[in-house]
């Protein structure tokens, strides 16, 4: 029986059991500071995980969660991971777990996001890629603790992409490889490294230093000797 350990266990690991709910016992385990529930079949966050006193991480990726009941989460909690799920939703309350530094939703449902998360001002790293968001919500950016933002795979991400292409083209002149060939190489500098030196075809001049820098395509190249 695993209430023998409701005094000393520390981080329980329930991933990949084809779970759907948790035992109200889970409630005594007083020291318990992580569930992995990871791989299960739970719909929504198990309630009994609210009332573990010291539980500061909590796991449930790849379930079947379709709704998110703020109230299940502990005060004391730190490091949220949903990924993998059917959220389509994330409720203000959560901006109530004042200690979050971690929150993971990657691989949901999410168009938006609830601007009281901005009251979670312990945040460290927010993951949200494989989304619906149209965009990144402005207060989400001025997270005092904000070291890493993941939105990859979102709407937003095709728009971002062709605002960089088209200031690129605008900024920087398009130069195609097959418009240039090799010169003459450069003298070994001692350091077995070579230097060659690519120049526009019917062309005797080199491309000046500030062109080189700029061009997608490099004019001149180092390659390895070794």
């Amino acid at each position: 029986d695993i209430l023998i350990f409701a005094d000393t266990l520390r981080v329980l690991n329930l991933s990949h059991n084809n779970l759907s709910e948790l035992p109200a016992e889970l409630a005594q385990f007083r020291v318990l500071l992580s569930v992995d529930l990871t791989g299960n079949e739970f719909s929504q966050i198990p309630s009994v995980l609210s009332v573990c006193p010291q539980l500061c991480t909590i796991t449930i990726s790849k379930n079947k969660l379709c709704h998110l009941d703020a109230s299940s989460l502990p005060q004391t909690l730190r490091a949220l991971d949903l990924s993998d799920n059917l959220l389509e939703v994330v409720p203000s309350e959560l901006g109530f777990c004042k200690k979050l530094q971690v929150l993971i939703l990657d691989n949901n449902r999410l168009s938006d996001l609830p601007s009281e998360i901005s009251a979670c001002n312990m945040l460290e790293v927010v993951r949200l890629s494989g989304n619906r968001l149209a965009s990144v919500p402005s207060w989400l950016l001025m997270l005092p603790k904000l070291a890493l933002i993941s939105f990859l795979e979102n709407p937003m991400c095709a728009s971002l992409e062709a605002e960089a292409v088209a200031h690129l083209e605008m900024a920087v002149p398009c130069e195609a490889w097959r418009d240039f060939e090799e010169g003459v190489p450069l003298a070994d500098s001692g350091s077995g490294v070579h230097l060659r030196v690519f120049r526009r075809r019917n062309c005797g001049e080199v491309p000046s230093p500030n062109v080189q820098a700029a061009q997608s395509t490099t004019d001149a190249t180092a390659t390895d000797n070794i």
